[in-house]
């Protein structure tokens, strides 16, 4: 028996390697492809983790845009409801026109209800010079009123000085002599140069057109859509900036668009 395994091993013997080296290889290549598979497979399963991650990164990203949009609403909101007290407020101003012996001449905006002390206040206060001995500061204020404070030297020269112009008409006020806060009218008769009163009238008697450059402020009212608040403004432009050039210039008072200018054009001149 073992001589015939012997003669089979000689005769055979190139096969049976040849056998064993396939069986190797066999076995290798199933080996490195079990390799190969698991790092595949590694490498699907780390994608499909980064995947997973991105989705989150977009929800958490579309989370905090929604966020975000809702928190810029708000501040919107906000300023709609500032803009809207704003105007309740201005509802309730009033425009005085005060000049004189203050520190800050000009057009001020007051509370209604306001006395002659906080149109002074809100002038920077009076000056060095101011004489307050004839001024009721507590007399309450309508909206396009003019103050003028006077000085000594002024009372002197006039002693029934005139110090409140009313909104009306470019008539003044006087405290009654009773001391009651009442007021007596009496039309402007002193000669006191101020930029409400000229000698003559600013209206054209045929055309009824208004001269802007020295009109009153009653003069100015009769202007379609001018009130005592724009009269006191076109006042103070001129007062700051000389005489209109031409009547288009008065475009550049606040208040005066394009949409007014229409209205006055045809009956303004310079």
């Amino acid at each position: 028996m073992k001589e015939i395994l012997k003669r089979f091993f000689v005769k055979y013997k190139i096969i049976i390697l040849v056998v064993l080296i396939i069986s190797v290889c066999l076995i290798a290549k199933i080996v490195l492809e079990n390799s190969e598979f698991s790092a595949i497979e590694n490498n699907i399963i780390e994608e499909s983790d980064e995947v997973s991650k991105l989705d989150e990164n977009e929800t958490s990203e579309a989370v905090n845009s929604n966020e975000k949009t809702d928190e810029n609403s708000t501040p919107s909101e906000a300023s709609n409801e500032a803009t809207n007290e704003e105007v309740e407020d201005n509802a309730n101003k009033i425009y005085i026109y005060i000049i004189g012996e203050v520190n800050q001449p000009g057009v001020v905006i007051l509370d209604e209800g306001s006395r002659i002390s906080d149109a002074i206040n809100s002038a920077g206060g009076t000056t060095a010079n101011a004489d307050l001995s004839k001024i009721n500061l507590v007399y309450t204020l309508q909206d396009g009123m003019k103050i003028n404070i006077p000085n000594s030297e002024q009372l002197k020269k006039e002693p029934d000085f005139q110090y409140i112009t009313s909104n009306a008409s470019d008539e003044t006020l006087n405290e009654s002599s009773s001391g009651n806060g009442s007021v007596s009218t009496s039309s402007s008769s002193n000669g006191s140069s101020n930029d409400n009163k000229t000698s003559g009238s600013s209206i054209d008697a045929q055309s009824n057109i208004v001269n802007i450059n020295t009109a009153t402020q009653t003069e100015l009212e009769t202007l379609p859509g001018i009130g005592p608040s724009l009269a006191l403004r076109i006042i103070e432009y001129r007062k700051e900036n000389g005489k209109f050039n031409n009547i288009e210039e008065i475009k550049n008072v606040k208040g005066i668009g394009e949409a007014k200018y229409d209205d006055i054009k045809k009956h303004i001149k310079v």
